[in-house]
C-alpha cells in the first residue's frame, strides 16, 4: 500500500489523517526517553480541537509530567480548550510532532532554516508570517507565494527598483522580484534558456505572479530598453489575453481559463527585445454556458458594458441579461474588482499596442457582438417533410439570424443552411433532410464556440507577428502560467484535461528536482544520499497510458459507431477496477467515476464527453467563414482543412490537447527550470482568512513539504568546473588563470578563499557548494570589484584620453595638410 491509497483511505478523517504516513515523513521525531519531555510544547493531529474540527489539522499541547515513553499525557493550549473539553487526555508519541517555540518568524525567510520542518512546524509557520503580510518564504527550490487577496503595495516600481539594484538581492527579502533577478542573471552567467513555472490551484495567485515577473522582466536597466515598439507589445498582450481568456469562477474572479507558455528574448540592458506566446486548451463550453454565480469571458461584459451609444447600435448590442449565453442559471454580469467599463477603454488602447490597426479592432468587436448574439438565433421544432421534430427558425430567430451573419462577415442563407439541415451521401445521390432541433442547436453553438476559439487564436497570431525574433529563438526566458487542478461540484471533460495537465506537470517536478537530483549525486560521487519521494506514475499511467487508460477509453469509444458515454464508465470500471487510483462514481456510477489524483479525490461526470471530445465545426461551416469578404473573419480558420466524413484518429479534441502537451513539457525539459508555488489560503477570499485544511493539502500535493528534504542535501549550487573558474575568475587569479587540472585548482581556490569544507564538496565533474558559500564567495567577488573600481576609472579615464588626444592629433595633421594645399593654390594663383 502506498502514500497515495494511505492518504485516500484517511479522507473522511479530516485534512490531518487524510494523509497517513505522509505526515511523518522528514518529521523532527519527540524523543520520549528525552529528560527535558516535561512542559515540553509540541503538536499533535489528535487532540480535542481537530476531533471537534477536522479543518484545524493540528494543535499545539503541552507535554504533562505523567507522560512516559510509551504515553504523552497532554494538555491542549492553541487553539485553547473550551469547557467542553478535558483538562487533559492521552496520545501515542507517533503523533506527536516538534513545535518551533519562541522563534521570530520574520526573521527566517526559508522554511529550510527553522529547526523542526515537520508538516505541523511548517503549517503553523506560514500561517503566522501571512498574519503579518509575509506571503513570500523560500523553501529551496521552491518560492512559496501565499494570496492575500489585498494590495500590499508590495510590487511598485520602487520595489523593483530596490530588488533590482541591490548590490545583493539575496539578503532581501523572498520576492517575486528576487526569483526573476535570480533568474534572469543565471540567463546571462551561464548562456542557458531558463524557464520559470508557477502552479497553485485556481485562485492562488497565479496570474498576478506571472504579471509581476513580467514587469520585472520589462524594467530596463535605468531605463535602457532597446526594442520598446515590441516590449510595450508584449506588455499590452496580457490584458489582452486575460479579456479572452480569463472569466469569473466561483473560486476566483479572475481565473485564467487557458495555459500559455511565454518565451521571451531579454535584452543585455534589460528591457524585453522578443517575445513569442503558446496559447493551449481554452475552454470553449463558457461561452455558451456557466456554471451558477460565474461568467463567460471578460471581453464579452467590457464590450456590451463599455460601448457607446453608436457603437452599441452599430454593433446591436443588449442589456447582458436579454443574451441567452450570458444569462443561463440565473446569469452573473458583475465582478468584484474588475470594472468592466474601464477595462474596455484600455482594451481598445491595447489592441493597437499589440499591432492591430483600427479596421481590425472595429472587425474583432463585431465578430466578439455576433458570437454573443448567436445565442439569441432561436429554434424550434417544426414538422418539415413529414419529420415531426425538425428545426426552424423562429420568426425573431430569423431576424436575429441576419443580424449575427452581418456582424461576422458570413453569408446569412449558407449559414441558415447549415444549421438547419444535413446532407447525407447514399450512392451517388446526395439527400438533404431537416436536422433535429437537438443538432440544428448543437451546430449553432459550434459555431459560437469554434469562431471565438479562432478569434483567440488570431489575436494570439497578431501579437507573436509584432513580438516573434526574425530569426528564432536561441537562449530564452520561458514562463509558464497554467491553470491549477480543478475540483468544482461538476467536473467535465474541460477538468479532467486541466487535471491531467497538472498531474503532467507534477512528474515533470519530480523529475527535475528529485529524481535528477538523486542521480547527479550517485553520479558524481559525493555520497550515498537517499531521496524519498511520492510519484504519481500510476495517476498518470490511468489517465493517459497508451493502453486501458482513460483517455484511451475515451478516443475509442468516441471513433465506435454508436459510442455513448455510458459505455466510456463501463469501460473505465472493467480496464481499471485493479487500480489504487480508480474509484467508480458515488453520485450516478454508471455515468461518473472517480479518479485519486495528487492533490484529493476528484469524480467526473462523463455527460457530454464524446459530443465535447468530438467538439468539431460542420466542414461547411467552416468553408463558409472562410469564404467571407472581412479580412479578420476569413483569417479565423486560415490553414485548417474540414475533413468531411468519419473522424480519423488524432483529431479528437482529447488527442491534439495531449500533442501540444507533450510538445510543451519537451521544451521546457530542455531548459533550466524554476518554480513558483501560489497557495490559496481560504475559500473565503478575504485577507487573513486562513484554512489549515486547505493549505495543508496544498502542501503536500505542490511537493513543498517533500522538497524542503533538499535542504538537507545542502548542495543546491552545482557547476562544471570550468564554468565555475569562469565565475569566479577575479577571485583568485593567481589560482584561475594558471595551468593545472580545473578539479585541483577549484580545490585550491576554495582553500584559500577559506570556505569551510563543509560547505563544498568535489564531484567526478562539478563542484557543489552550500547556498550560504555561494553567497560569500560572491560577495569577496564584489568587494574585490568594489576595491578595484577606483583604479578602474582612473584607466578608463586615461583610455579615454589618449583616444582623443590621439583624434587631436589625427586632426592636427589635416589641418596642415589643408593649409599647405591652401598655400599651393594661392602661389599658381599669383
Amino acid at each position: 500500500m502506498n502514500a497515495f491509497s494511505i492518504f485516500r483511505r484517511g479522507m473522511r478523517g479530516g485534512p490531518a489523517s487524510a494523509h497517513g504516513d505522509k505526515l511523518r515523513r522528514g518529521r523532527t521525531e519527540v524523543d520520549p526517553k528525552a529528560d527535558t519531555l516535561q512542559g515540553m510544547k509540541i503538536w499533535t493531529n489528535n487532540a480535542p480541537a481537530v476531533h471537534a474540527n477536522a479543518d484545524e489539522c493540528f494543535a499545539l499541547c503541552l507535554i504533562l509530567p505523567e507522560s512516559s515513553e510509551t504515553v504523552l499525557h497532554l494538555k491542549q493550549i492553541d487553539p485553547p480548550p473550551d469547557t467542553t473539553e478535558a483538562e487533559s487526555f492521552t496520545i501515542d508519541p507517533e503523533d506527536a510532532f516538534n513545535a518551533n517555540i519562541g522563534i521570530e518568524v520574520d526573521k527566517f525567510p526559508d522554511i529550510g532554516l527553522l529547526p523542526h520542518k515537520n508538516c505541523a512546524a511548517v503549517l503553523d509557520f506560514l500561517k503566522q508570517r501571512y498574519l503579518l503580510d509575509l506571503i513570500y518564504t523560500t523553501a529551496d527550490p521552491l518560492l512559496i507565494a501565499i494570496n492575500p487577496f489585498k494590495d500590499l503595495k508590495n510590487t511598485t516600481p520602487e520595489w523593483l527598483q530596490l530588488y533590482r539594484d541591490a548590490p545583493d538581492a539575496e539578503i532581501l527579502a523572498p520576492h517575486v522580484f528576487r526569483l526573476a533577478r535570480t533568474v534572469l542573471e543565471r540567463l546571462s552567467a551561464f548562456m542557458a534558456s531558463q524557464t520559470i513555472i508557477v502552479s497553485g490551484e485556481s485562485g492562488a495567485g497565479k496570474t498576478e505572479a506571472t504579471k509581476q515577473i513580467m514587469s520585472y522582466f520589462a524594467a530596463g536597466k535605468r531605463g535602457e530598453v532597446s526594442h520598446q515598439r515590441i516590449q510595450n507589445a508584449v506588455i499590452a498582450a496580457n490584458p489582452v489575453l486575460e479579456a479572452f481568456g480569463n472569466a469569473k469562477t466561483v473560486r476566483n474572479n479572475n481565473s485564467s481559463r487557458f495555459g500559455r507558455f511565454m518565451q521571451l528574448q531579454l535584452g543585455e540592458k534589460g528591457g524585453i527585445e522578443y517575445g513569442s506566446i503558446r496559447n493551449f486548451l481554452l475552454e470553449k463550453v463558457r461561452v455558451t454556458s456557466q456554471e451558477q454565480h460565474e461568467r463567460s469571458y471578460h471581453i464579452f461584459y467590457q464590450l456590451v458594458k463599455g460601448a457607446d451609444d453608436a457603437k452599441r447600435r452599430q454593433l446591436h448590442l443588449l442589456n447582458l441579461e436579454d443574451y441567452t449565453y450570458l444569462s443561463k442559471n440565473g446569469g452573473c454580469y458583475d465582478c468584484p474588482g474588475i470594472d468592466d467599463v474601464k477595462d474596455f477603454k484600455e482594451m481598445n488602447k491595447s489592441l493597437r499596442s499589440i499591432g492591430l490597426n483600427l479596421d481590425d479592432v472595429e472587425s474583432l468587436w463585431s465578430i466578439i457582438a455576433g458570437v454573443l448574439l448567436l445565442g439569441n438565433v432561436h429554434l424550434e421544432s417544426r414538422e418539415t417533410d413529414g419529420q415531426p421534430n425538425a428545426a426552424a427558425l423562429t420568426p425573431d430567430g430569423e431576424a436575429t439570424l441576419q443580424k449575427c451573419c452581418a456582424l461576422l462577415f458570413v453569408d446569412e442563407e449558407a449559414v441558415k443552411k447549415e444549421i438547419l439541415y444535413k446532407v447525407k451521401t447514399i450512392g451517388d445521390q446526395q439527400i438533404e433532410s431537416p436536422n433535429s432541433l437537438s443538432d440544428a442547436l448543437m451546430n449553432r453553438d459550434s459555431l459560437a464556440k469554434a469562431v471565438y476559439e479562432k478569434l483567440f487564436d488570431w489575436v494570439v497570431r497578431r501579437v507573436n507577428a509584432t513580438i516573434e525574433p526574425p530569426q528564432g529563438f536561441g537562449i530564452f526566458m520561458g514562463m509558464l502560467d497554467i491553470f491549477g487542478f480543478e475540483m468544482f461540484e461538476n467536473n467535465s471533460l474541460e477538468q479532467l484535461l486541466i487535471n491531467i495537465t497538472n498531474e503532467q506537470l507534477q512528474k515533470n517536478f519530480i523529475q527535475i528536482v528529485f529524481a535528477r537530483e538523486t542521480k547527479l549525486y550517485y553520479e558524481e560521487g559525493i555520497g550515498n544520499v537517499k531521496i524519498t519521494w511520492t510519484d504519481n506514475e500510476n495517476v498518470i499511467k490511468a489517465l493517459c497510458g497508451k493502453s486501458s487508460s482513460v483517455l484511451a477509453i475515451l478516443e475509442d469509444k468516441s471513433l465506435a459507431p454508436g459510442g455513448t458515454d455510458e459505455a466510456i464508465v463501463t469501460s473505465m470500471n472493467q480496464a481499471l477496477k485493479s487500480s489504487d487510483v480508480w474509484k467508480p462514481g458515488q453520485k450516478n456510477p454508471r455515468i461518473c467515476f472517480c479518479i485519486c489524483h495528487t492533490i484529493a479525490d476528484i469524480q467526473y461526470d462523463a455527460t457530454g464527453f464524446i459530443e465535447k471530445n468530438k467538439d468539431l465545426l460542420k466542414p461547411e461551416l467552416c468553408s463558409i467563414v472562410q469564404a467571407s469578404s472581412n479580412n479578420v473573419a476569413k483569417e479565423l480558420f486560415e490553414g485548417v482543412v474540414m475533413q468531411k466524413g468519419k473522424i480519423a484518429k488524432g483529431q479528437l479534441i482529447a488527442s491534439q490537447f495531449m500533442r501540444s502537451l507533450d510538445a510543451l513539457l519537451t521544451l521546457i525539459s530542455s531548459t533550466e527550470s524554476h518554480f513558483i508555488r501560489c497557495l490559496k489560503p481560504n475559500e473565503t477570499k478575504n485577507p487573513h482568512d486562513w484554512s489549515n485544511g486547505k493549505v495543508l493539502a496544498q502542501l503536500f500535493s505542490l511537493s513543498i513539504l517533500e522538497a524542503l528534504q533538499l535542504k538537507n542535501l545542502s548542495f543546491s549550487y552545482r557547476r562544471p568546473y570550468a564554468d565555475f573558474l569562469k565565475q569566479f575568475e577575479q577571485l583568485d587569479l593567481e589560482v584561475t588563470r594558471k595551468s593545472g587540472n580545473a578539479k585541483e585548482k577549484t580545490k585550491q581556490l576554495l582553500t584559500r578563499a577559506n570556505v569551510p569544507q563543509a560547505k563544498w564538496a568535489l564531484g567526478n565533474t562539478m563542484v557543489f557548494m552550500k547556498p550560504d558559500a555561494v553567497r560569500e564567495l560572491t560577495q569577496k567577488m564584489r568587494l574585490i570589484v568594489v576595491a578595484w573600481e577606483p583604479l578602474i576609472r582612473v584607466l578608463e579615464a586615461c583610455h579615454s584620453r589618449a583616444l582623443k588626444m590621439r583624434a587631436i592629433r589625427d586632426s592636427v595633421q589635416w589641418v596642415v595638410r589643408i593649409q599647405s594645399q591652401i598655400r599651393k593654390a594661392r602661389v599658381i594663383m599669383e
